[in-house]
């Protein structure tokens, strides 16, 4: 998809203060096409903090995008809580029209997808003219629980698998996420890791031809993508979940992009990754090192990560 929303259940200000200290330097998103052209006003949130629809009492805002406010909920009848991403503006060359049918697709794909380690979407509903997308609640950003100080290596390595899980799940239904990142995780009270925002998913038995869009987020992207060659984008996603443990377990991105132009990446190439690799658990080090082959051909899939004896180790305590 061209549009993005980027889940942000903390205020964005806070994340740039708190991710400075760490050095942290938390990639932008990207879209295919330029945004030069300002749309009309699509939709206006009118879900107003404190007030009740009948359905959803609307307790607090958790977090803001380019283009939703996301809004803490209560339902009136069961009390469960909710996560409610009410739509704002989009900015961009796509009508009313187009920008409608991507958000129902985004629902269509997600409300699909059921497993414990992926947000659960329950429904996507209008309210006049403003759109509501109904989603279970998850107490706490991964950055925020990373930015604590408050993660030792084995979460990191827990939340990993549980991602990788995740991941598993849907490329085992070629489905391809395209945007697995820090933003893009939760953490929820019973411990379980979420994977959200399917914006960029696509769905492989419905492509039509190679996949050559280039989305993303800049640290994240693999080197094929940058190549502007079609790509294989199930290995690309593999490529991602290597960069997401590096950067949760070092606490900074390696590079800021997958390219020769830019220096870390290429003396990371010149000497095999052997430097970052090294500054990595040892037990981790033999599984990221397949998933960061730079020909996707010889990148690691989801079934060749599973084999490894360290993650099916951690694999095997979260059974207990």
């Amino acid at each position: 998809m061209v549009w993005h929303t980027t889940w942000v259940l903390i205020s964005v200000f806070l994340t740039i203060i708190l991710s400075t200290q760490f050095n942290i330097q938390f990639g932008r998103t990207i879209y295919q096409g330029e945004k030069s052209e300002k749309a009309q006003q699509i939709f206006a949130p009118t879900c107003a903090v404190g007030t009740c629809d009948g359905e959803y009492r609307y307790l607090k805002q958790v977090g803001e995008g380019s283009y939703s406010t996301v809004l803490e909920a209560q339902s009136s009848t069961t009390g469960d809580l909710v996560a409610i991403k009410v739509f704002n503006k989009k900015e961009g060359r796509e009508t009313f029209e187009e920008y409608i049918e991507k958000v129902e697709s985004e629902f269509k794909l997600a409300s699909q997808l059921v497993h414990p380690n992926i947000i659960r979407s329950l429904e996507l509903r209008q309210e006049e003219e403003t759109w509501l997308y109904i989603m279970e609640s998850c107490e706490t950003p991964l950055i925020t629980k990373l930015l604590s100080e408050s993660m030792t290596q084995n979460d990191i390595s827990d939340v990993f698998v549980q991602l990788l899980k995740a991941v598993q799940y849907l490329h085992m239904r070629d489905i391809a996420h395209r945007d697995i990142k820090i933003h893009n995780i939760l953490l929820c009270s019973d411990g379980n890791a979420k994977l959200i925002d399917f914006g960029e998913a696509l769905n492989l038995t419905r492509a039509e031809g190679p996949t050559t869009d280039f989305v993303g987020t800049y640290e994240y992207i693999a080197p094929e993508m940058y190549r502007a060659e079609p790509y294989d984008a199930l290995k690309a996603d593999v490529w991602a979940l290597a960069i997401l443990f590096s950067a949760l377990s070092l606490q900074e991105y390696p590079w800021h992009r997958a390219q020769m132009s830019d220096s870390n990446f290429s003396a990371s190439v010149d000497n095999s990754f052997n430097a970052l690799l090294a500054r990595l658990p040892i037990k981790s080090r033999h599984v990221i090192s397949h998933m960061l082959k730079i020909e996707p051909a010889n990148r690691a899939d989801l079934h060749d990560i599973f084999d490894d004896p360290w993650i099916q180790e951690i694999s095997k305590k979260q059974m207990c």
